[in-house]
Formats: structure tokens, C-alpha cells, sequence
């Protein structure tokens, strides 16, 4: 009865170390994945307010990382930007399908670090170019 004993015990020793080496590659791994994950999430993305057709455009001071950018953040970081009057900024292409869409793809794609918001030359002078060349990269301005 004790040799019998003893050799369950064997048995249940070798599926022991059996589980923890599966376990330990397992946990290597989901670490691995996440260590990826994190450096995709914290990669800042560049943000610019352009003219199409144009070398004209704002580049945004503030670069957030990946994990922040939404619409909101955008919409807050484009209100940063000096302007000519108190009123609201109003850029159409911000409600335009084309811009939700390079949203995701900036938001999903780890070759993509630029997200382009483009604006009419009228919708361009809504902002103090004179204190933007002072506070922003731009071109063409």
C-alpha cells in the first residue's frame, strides 16, 4: 500500500512539473503580447491641420499616444490652437466620414503615426497664424 502510495505520489510529481513548464511558457508569452501592446499603445501620433492641394498646414505641439487618441482628444487639441476670435473653431471635415475613418485606421495601424485634418484656406484663417508660427511647426503659412 505504500509503494503504491509513493508511486501516485511520482505520478502526481511529474504532472506538476508537466502543468507548471505549459504554465510558465503560457505566462512568457501573454507577457510578451503585452510588453507589444503597451509600445503600440504609447507611440505618439502627429496631428496636422491641412490645406489640400497645398503646402500649408499647423502640426500640433502636443503628440498623444496611441491609447489617447479619439476624437475627443483631437477636437480639444485642435481648440489649443490660437485663434482670431473667441468663437469655436469649425472644421467640416471633423463631422465628414473620411475623418472617423483615418481616425480607426491611425488608431489600429502601427505604420500609420499621422492623422491629417484637412481644412479650407477659409477655415485656415479662423486661426492667429501669427502666434501659431510662434507656438507650432507649420509650412506655408
Amino acid at each position: 500500500m505504500i509503494k503504491e502510495i509513493t508511486e501516485s505520489i511520482a505520478i502526481l510529481d511529474q504532472i506538476t512539473i508537466v502543468i507548471s513548464a505549459f504554465s510558465m511558457v503560457f505566462s512568457f508569452l501573454v507577457w510578451l503580447k503585452l510588453r507589444k501592446q503597451k509600445a503600440f499603445d504609447s507611440q505618439r501620433i502627429q496631428i496636422r491641420v491641412v490645406v489640400p492641394g497645398s503646402d500649408k498646414y499647423i502640426a500640433l505641439w502636443s503628440k498623444p499616444e496611441r491609447k489617447h487618441l479619439t476624437r475627443a482628444e483631437v477636437l480639444g487639441l485642435i481648440g489649443l490652437i490660437p485663434r482670431n476670435s473667441k468663437e469655436n473653431y469649425k472644421l467640416a471635415y471633423l463631422n465628414a466620414r473620411a475623418f472617423f475613418q483615418q481616425l480607426a485606421e491611425v488608431q489600429d495601424n502601427a505604420d500609420n503615426s499621422l492623422l491629417l485634418i484637412e481644412c479650407t484656406e477659409a477655415e485656415l484663417q479662423q486661426f492667429n497664424l501669427d502666434k501659431v508660427k510662434k507656438q507650432c511647426e507649420y509650412s506655408g503659412l
